[in-house]
């Protein structure tokens, strides 16, 4: 039986039991199957393009809403199907998923760039409200305010909301088109893959963010400034690139982060001072906060310093951080923090001492090129009341005599 016969099969068979979203949902993951199959077998494939219910297939969820007691949906809302022996490019009919909002294909062979994956935003619809309910013809329609909605709410529907795509072989850049997804991204995992070119600029719109994790790929070019609008930012990962030119001194905006990794680049000229606070090597007790010459061996050290390297060796430099002082590997770290259980605590109590509070004053962030009206990009830094302790920074400089391992790593 050819693959179209069994796409139309599928799909009339759906027709006659379904609503509109499952009919396109399960024609989109159909093709998506026949890309991701070729020359490779699942592990695990249960129920797919076996069975009419691709709500049941494996590693699909659906979920659904209810109105007058009548069902709404069913839509599929999270794929996951992490090292799946997966293979191929994603097809231009994936975007047909439109209520996608968990995406996981981690540790398996997509291929090819992530530009469908950028055309998935959200969109804005009417629904009702706790107290009323607006008429059949506006429910579901597309709206820009809650004046369009008669009465109802004007909400936001669908759109990527993690994006699991580590351990792969994906390649091309990522495209400014990426602010296509600022109303709802919070999580974007591209590790360990082949991607090329800058980090976009328009990454700093990804307001929601939460954790960024580009480790490992070949991307250049320097941090864009703009990253200092991801003021919900948790996790920073862009080690092991081709990454240059100077840290953006707007990284010190990032007060909420616990893990930072920013090693085995080509950085050049210093740290901003205000991102956190040298544990490691151990600063001289001066350097302490509140001591006399506080923050001077941060801002002693150059990234583009062959460091204690000779002339014959190659300098790579680890750049590392996190809100995790109480590590009995750090020595005097006892100093730092009253209450030395994991997770770090959000609100420790400091101990007496002369301590200044070394969090940073927030640092103008540029506004995004392009137009934006539509995007309703915040035009300042929120201001975060209580951001807790700052970073303990872990900086070495490591030396290799081996070329190829050097290029390879970088």
């Amino acid at each position: 039986m050819s693959s179209w016969l069994l796409l139309y099969i599928i799909v009339l068979a759906l027709a006659s039991s379904s609503t509109a979203y499952t009919i396109s949902d399960c024609s989109a993951l159909v093709s998506f199957y026949q890309a991701m199959t070729v020359n490779t077998k699942w592990t695990t494939s249960t129920g797919w393009v076996t069975t009419d219910d691709c709500c049941s297939w494996y590693g699909v969820t659906c979920s659904y809403s209810t109105r007058n007691g009548t069902g709404f949906g069913p839509w599929v809302s999270a794929l996951q199907l992490p090292n799946n022996q997966l293979s191929g490019y994603l097809p231009s009919s994936f975007s047909l998923l439109s209520r996608l909002e968990r995406l996981d294909l981690s540790h398996n062979k997509v291929k090819g760039d992530i530009s469908v994956l950028l055309q998935m935003k959200a969109s804005s619809v009417c629904i009702d409200t706790a107290t009323s309910q607006i008429p059949d013809t506006v429910f579901e329609s597309a709206c820009n305010s809650d004046l369009n909605c008669l009465g109802g709410v004007c909400s936001v529907v669908g759109g990527l909301k993690e994006i699991r795509l580590s351990d792969n072989m994906l390649n091309g850049t990522i495209g400014e088109e990426i602010s296509n997804l600022f109303k709802t991204l919070t999580i974007l995992d591209l590790s360990a893959n082949e991607l090329t070119g800058p980090i976009p600029a328009m990454i700093g719109t990804l307001t929601q963010l939460v954790e960024l994790n580009l480790y490992y790929n070949q991307l250049s070019g320097p941090i864009p400034e703009m990253i200092g609008m991801l003021v919900k930012l948790k996790y920073l990962n862009v080690a092991f690139n081709l990454l240059n030119g100077t840290l953006p001194s707007q990284m010190v905006n990032l007060q909420r982060l616990e893990q930072l990794d920013l090693s085995v680049n080509r950085f050049v000229n210093g740290i901003p001072v205000d991102m956190g606070v040298l544990i490691f090597p151990p600063p001289p007790p001066c350097d302490y906060p509140g001591g006399t010459c506080f923050k001077s061996t941060l801002g002693n050290i150059s990234l583009d310093d062959k460091g204690n390297c000779s002339q014959d060796e190659y300098s790579m430099w680890y750049v590392m951080g996190h809100k995790m002082p109480c590590n009995s590997a750090v020595s005097n770290s006892q100093w730092w923090c009253n209450d030395c259980s994991a997770p770090y605590p959000a609100n420790p109590t400091l101990l007496a001492s002369p301590m200044s509070d070394c969090r940073p004053n927030l640092i103008p962030v540029p506004p995004p090129p392009g137009p934006t009206t539509q995007m309703n990009v915040p035009a300042t830094v929120e201001v975060i009341s209580s951001p807790g302790p700052c970073l303990r920074l872990v900086i070495l400089n490591r030396c290799t005599r081996q070329e190829t391992m050097y290029v390879r790593m970088l």
